[in-house]
């Protein structure tokens, strides 16, 4: 009878140890403790991009969060904080938002070999999942661009004639460039990608040229990906770009 008993014992404590070990692990799957007895999300798959305008001071995210893999199920709830400033929620597991940039025109940034720079702009994206220990993302940007566009005449930019748009860079020559057009929405209308050189002439096929409107014209230029992300699924990474735009009427 005893024998019976502990049997039937062993089974019980065997299944209950299952049912609150791997079941519960099953339901905090993203979770892990690291030394200190802090949450990490090891589960968390991470993409997006961070461009920052050092003409305007404003640093613009896109982050994406999914579960395990870039199309696994997104992650709803997370507080995403760019440089002290909360950006929302918009799509499932998708946030944007604007920040503005830590240092200003005539900021310099000293590194860790105490070499001094002019004129960047420090990231720092933070991602609370929940747990004590947030995901943290930092870089540095110290890329300037700058956009021209011309002629522009009272009414705004005539996109039915030639366009003369002109960008400069602090970095090298050899560089390209993304040029967009993009509408109230925030959508493009209008690209082309991988420019060299310092401009080109703008002549746009009529089926391509915007509705009356105000419409921003956009360089931008991809500069790294961050790909060494700590407690985050394999493959995750934010794109860091530099931009600069400027804002007009169009019409035709």
């Amino acid at each position: 009878m005893i024998s019976k008993f502990f049997v039937i014992f062993s089974v019980v404590f065997v299944l209950s140890f299952f049912s609150n070990g791997i079941i519960g692990y099953g339901q905090d799957i993203f979770k892990a403790m690291d030394p200190s007895g802090n949450q990490i999300h090891s589960g968390i798959y991470i993409s997006g991009f961070i461009a920052i305008n050092l003409e305007q001071n404003d640093i613009n995210a896109n982050i994406s969060l999914n579960s395990g893999t870039q199309r696994g199920e997104p992650i709803r709830g997370a507080r995403i904080i760019l440089n002290n400033v909360p950006i929302v929620e918009g799509a499932a597991g998708n946030y944007t938002g604007t920040a503005r940039a830590v240092l200003g025109r005539s900021s310099t940034v000293m590194n860790s070999a105490g070499e001094t720079y002019g004129g960047g702009g420090n990231i720092k994206l933070l991602i609370h999942l929940g747990g004590e220990l947030p995901i943290e993302i930092n870089a540095n940007m110290l890329e300037r661009l700058s956009i021209s566009i011309s002629p522009v005449q009272r009414r705004g930019v005539n996109l039915t004639g030639p366009v003369n748009v002109s960008w400069s860079s602090s970095g090298s020559n050899n560089e390209k460039f993304n040029f967009a057009i993009i509408n109230s929405n925030g959508e493009i209308v209008f690209e082309k990608i991988n420019r060299t050189g310092r401009g080109m002439e703008l002549r746009m096929p009529r089926r391509s040229v915007p509705p009356n409107g105000v419409y921003t014209f956009r360089i931008s230029k991809f500069e790294k990906r961050i790909d060494r992300i700590q407690n985050v699924a394999a493959g995750s990474y934010i794109d860091i770009y530099s931009d600069a735009t400027v804002t007009y009427s169009t019409f035709k």
